[in-house]
């Protein structure tokens, strides 16, 4: 998922169980993904290595939209 998206979840989020809202996030997962590998493939050794931790570092700004 995009940082935008990831920090404008709220705790109250893993209760949503709307398939309109799973639908969402899996399809901005899988073009994050699909993104990442394109870059990985196009790149080779010079791509940045996956980091250990993925989360996101803290946002400088709020996020731009929340995901209930």
């Amino acid at each position: 998922m995009t940082r935008d998206t990831a920090w404008g979840l709220k705790h109250t989020s893993k209760f949503n169980r709307c398939p309109d809202c799973f639908a969402m996030l899996r399809e901005e997962g899988q073009t994050v993904t699909e993104r990442w590998l394109a870059d990985w493939r196009r790149l080779g050794k010079d791509f940045p290595r996956y980091p250990n931790d993925a989360r996101y570092p803290e946002p400088t700004q709020p996020p731009s939209r929340e995901v209930s």
